[in-house]
């Protein structure tokens, strides 16, 4: 029996498979070699780059730090990663108002989903 392999993430398979199932790369007939790791992930073929810069955090809401985490937590139970920056206790006013507020962040790709779940 012929065995293949996917010269990208190194899985076997058997005769009769072209392509492999995981990344879709063409398979070959050589077992592809261990790859060497770089320095960094993305240095290495084959592994994914850094992220787009186009894909970069942007604000969707600018609020009081519980308000922020409020609703971050609603964008990710709908699936949109939020993460929340500037909930320190400096710049505080008393009563948990900040002078600056809390931004809640997402990747810019689902800004507009964001802001249509936040009512922005």
């Amino acid at each position: 029996m012929t065995t293949l392999w996917c010269p990208s993430c190194r899985t076997e398979y058997v005769a009769g498979t072209v392509v492999c199932a995981d990344c879709g790369a063409a398979l070959v007939a050589e077992r592809p070699p261990e790859r060497k790791r770089g320095r960094h992930r993305h240095e290495v073929e084959g592994e994914p780059r850094p992220r787009d810069p186009h894909d970069a955090l942007v604000a969707v809401a600018t609020v009081t730090p519980m308000e922020a985490e409020l609703l971050a937590g609603v964008l990710r139970e709908r699936g949109i990663d939020a993460v929340v920056f500037g909930t320190g206790l400096t710049g505080y006013l008393g009563a948990g108002v900040s002078t600056e507020g809390s931004r809640v962040m997402v990747r810019r790709a689902e800004a507009k989903r964001a802001a249509a779940l936040l009512g922005s």
